[in-house]
């Protein structure tokens, strides 16, 4: 495998982040979002 990195290739092998991943596709479609500022509060408090 060229031009990959380790933690890029690790990723796509893993099927619950691919998971992850395509359930969040699918609610960003369906206009489910969370904006910076919802996201600031949510993390830092």
């Amino acid at each position: 495998m060229k031009d990959i990195d380790l933690e890029s290739f690790a990723l796509n092998e893993n099927m619950e982040f691919i998971e992850i991943i395509e359930k969040a596709r699918e609610e960003f479609k369906t206009g489910k979002r969370v904006s910076l500022a919802e996201m600031k509060r949510e993390v830092l408090g």
